[in-house]
């Protein structure tokens, strides 16, 4: 478990040192630094989830201690900070920008619903953490609210596939 601590401490600083370095000098232009420290976040909650995922549908095999590890590292990357991460401007129609599928709407958000749509993520990520290990039902009924989560942002904020 410890060296589960220090992966997910390794890939924080990593992350927030790329994403804060790229913007504290940015003026105007692409913001590809930005997008692509959320893209690889992403990817890393996606490699969890995934894990947990296919166990909570029997997709493979329900193992209590791989699911509790997978949704401790899926926690230890949601508590990640991403505030520089997602800098106005660094949408998906932007020219400059690297390819990706935020949408500008994101940004026109208030922050009280961007407020309450990570607290959604972390709650349901939370309770995941809590029943990874107890089961493949309990791990399946907590699986469901943050499939949720993710949805309404990625229905209201990303750009569809073409």
């Amino acid at each position: 478990m410890k060296k589960l601590w220090l992966f997910a401490g390794l890939v924080a600083t990593f992350l927030g040192t790329l994403s804060i370095t790229a913007n504290a000098a940015k003026d105007e232009g692409s913001y590809d630094d930005a997008i692509e420290a959320r893209q690889s976040l992403m990817q890393v909650y996606k490699y969890y989830w995934f894990t947990l995922n296919q166990m909570s549908k029997g997709k493979i095999k329900y193992d209590a201690e791989i699911a509790s590890i997978a949704a401790e590292s899926l926690l230890a990357s949601v508590r990640l900070d991403q505030t520089h991460m997602w800098p106005e401007g660094s949408h998906s129609e932007n020219p400059a920008n690297r390819k990706n599928t935020t949408l500008p709407a994101f940004w026109k958000a208030s922050p009280e619903d961007v407020a309450k749509a990570d607290k959604r993520m972390l709650d349901s990520v939370s309770e995941i953490q809590k029943v990874a290990g107890q089961g493949r039902e309990q791990l399946k009924a907590a699986m469901r609210k943050v499939n949720s989560g993710c949805k309404g942002c990625h229905d209201d904020y990303r750009k569809k596939d073409d």
